[in-house]
């Protein structure tokens, strides 16, 4: 008769009977992490930063990550890049370059940051470089051409405000002109002076504050006109572009290596830990034949 199997669930015995796993796993994971690290770096993927300049409207990175997304501004990067014949999608229906396109770019905001972060794969580091300069550049245009429309629609907001302001000014001087033509007078020993109660008074009241209101509007008008050329900037601003990373220290450069490995080491030793339990359970030893 075979003598039945001894398992053991010491932590020691487990670790020694099953010791090829506890560095064979941690070695695998880190091998994992590693690839996980430098992958991105040896693909055709051109990476590069921007950010809105503030100020520009109330555009976010928000606004950025959608826009990347559009198939105006897709299908706008494609014809300046010639993809339809590069990817040989000429005679197709649709939009098939905006959307294998959408495919090949990402964006993804730094969190804390008014950053974003521009990811496009091609078929090759060049054609990636180049899809990736048209693409910003069309998210440039496309984000001017939406501030000049609000500056103009601003504008014109406060030059017909000013214009409105105006013609209430010369109607209120003008009434106020006729009533002092017909405006009573009390007269005193000392002189003449105007009835504090008269409509004379009410209407210069009147004229003065709308003829305040007057100046704070064209004073507003002259800082937005004054503002708006100010901004005749770039929207845009590219922090960083392809090929040319820029960390800040040394940290921001080896923090992502040291995460990916130890995320692999750690995930290695949890599942070392869970395989070498689940082999003692499946294949005890069996107990020593007197």
């Amino acid at each position: 008769m075979d003598p039945a199997p001894i398992r053991r669930w010491n932590p020691g015995f487990i670790a020694l009977r099953w010791r090829h796993l506890f560095w064979g796993l941690p070695l695998l994971g880190l091998l994992v992490g590693l690839v996980v690290h430098f992958l991105p770096m040896i693909r055709n993927t051109a990476t590069g930063v921007v950010q809105i300049r503030p100020p520009s409207l109330s555009f976010s990175t928000a606004d950025v990550v959608h826009a990347v997304q559009t198939d105006d501004i897709l299908a706008l990067t494609g014809i300046r890049t010639d993809l339809a014949n590069r990817w040989n999608l000429k005679g197709k229906e649709g939009s098939p370059c905006a959307e294998k396109l959408r495919r090949s770019v990402s964006a993804k905001p730094i969190p804390g940051t008014a950053l974003v972060v521009i990811s496009v794969s091609g078929r090759s580091r060049a054609e990636s470089e180049l899809i990736w300069h048209a693409l910003v550049t069309a998210l440039q245009e496309h984000f001017e051409g939406l501030r000049s429309v609000h500056d103009r629609s601003k504008l014109d907001q406060l030059e017909a405000a000013v214009k409105r302001q105006k013609a209430d000014v010369d109607s209120k001087r003008e009434a106020l002109s006729q009533a002092n033509k017909t405006e009573t007078l009390l007269y005193y020993p000392n002189g003449a002076v105007q009835d504090p109660n008269s409509q004379f008074n009410t209407l210069k009241a009147d004229f003065e504050a709308s003829q305040k209101l007057l100046e704070q509007l064209q004073i507003k008008e002259i800082s937005e006109k004054m503002q708006c050329r100010m901004m005749e900037s770039e929207v845009m601003i590219i922090h960083e572009v392809p090929g040319t990373p820029a960390p800040l220290t040394l940290w921001d450069t080896l923090r992502p290596l040291v995460l990916h490995s130890s995320i692999g080491v750690g995930a290695g030793m949890v599942l070392a830990v869970v395989l070498a339990y689940l082999l003692e359970l499946l294949f005890p030893r069996k107990a020593p034949t007197l």
